[in-house]
């Protein structure tokens, strides 16, 4: 299956390897495995674009055109149907699970690019970087929400007690600039992505300070579908501590990717400590936690 998964119908094929009738090959494929040939490698090539769409950049009509679809609107049909969300919906979602329910419990496994069997759901490894990835951005996300209801007046009332996070840079001023600063990407992911080509010009556009609450959950949205397929990427290819030399610094300085994702994550706990101190003083009170 694993060699037929991008051909058209698969039965043939494997019934003639096989060297029996595709009607008998298909019956005892279907009594062994719980599932038929055709069944097993549309729920494999489902799998392997809900992959693509977490681990890499790839436009969905791409991935979709790789899946075997025609259409986009036939692929995303599909995908709605296992997954129970669009496909743009689904790259969002940094832990998301990509195996989908199949009797056979073989899966796509993407870190081999090959087929593997999964004995039971408890198989599943816990990933910490993904589960701390992923509560960095749904907690952020959560807390630009509950403060869409604020007024200008509220975002932009000028702090009694201002907090300076780094030596380099003045405490914020008020709850714009701290939700601002929250999602903010960061100068090292910005020139690092510039300087390994992986989002064009790093992304000039996520630089920008946005405005509105809704502007910033655009943004942190946006930044997310850059940043969650970097991160997978480093560590499919165990990239940990491949060194990157910062020249913005005086004297320039080298940090490993594996130094950089963790001082992201740690800033991310600091920022989102401020930012839900500042929301309950303005008298936010729900999704704070």
């Amino acid at each position: 299956m694993e060699r037929h998964l991008n051909a058209g119908s698969p039965s043939g094929e494997l019934a003639g390897e096989a060297c029996v009738s595709r009607y008998h090959f298909q019956r005892v494929f279907r009594d062994t495995m719980g599932e038929t040939p055709g069944d097993l490698q549309r729920r494999l090539r489902l799998e392997r674009a809900a992959h693509d769409l977490r681990q890499t950049p790839a436009p969905i009509a791409a991935i979709a055109f790789d899946a075997g679809y025609m259409s986009l609107e036939g692929f995303s049909r599909a995908f709605r149907r296992a997954y129970g969300e669009l496909p743009s919906q689904f790259r969002k979602r940094l832990g998301a699970d990509v195996a989908l329910h199949g009797a056979s419990l073989v899966h796509y496994d993407a870190q081999t690019r090959k087929l593997r069997t999964i004995q039971s759901k408890g198989e599943h490894p816990m990933d910490l970087v993904d589960r701390l990835l992923d509560n960095d951005y749904r907690a952020k996300r959560g807390l630009l929400t509950s403060a869409l209801a604020l007024t200008d007046a509220q975002l932009d009332a000028t702090f009694f007690c201002q907090i300076q996070q780094v030596p380099w840079a003045d405490p914020d001023k008020n709850l714009r600039e701290t939700l601002n600063r929250m999602i903010d990407m960061g100068w090292w992911v910005s020139e690092l992505f510039s300087s390994i080509g992986w989002a064009s010009a790093a992304d000039e556009a996520s630089r920008e300070k946005a405005h509105t609450i809704t502007e910033m959950i655009a943004r942190l949205d946006h930044f997310h579908t850059l940043y969650s397929p970097f991160v997978e990427y480093v560590k499919e290819n165990n990239l940990w501590e491949t060194t990157w030399v910062d020249s913005a610094c005086e004297p320039p300085e080298t940090f490993t990717y594996a130094s950089l994702i963790e001082s992201g994550l740690e800033r991310g706990i600091f920022r989102r400590w401020m930012a839900r101190q500042q929301l309950a003083q303005v008298g936010v009170q729900d999704g704070l936690w």
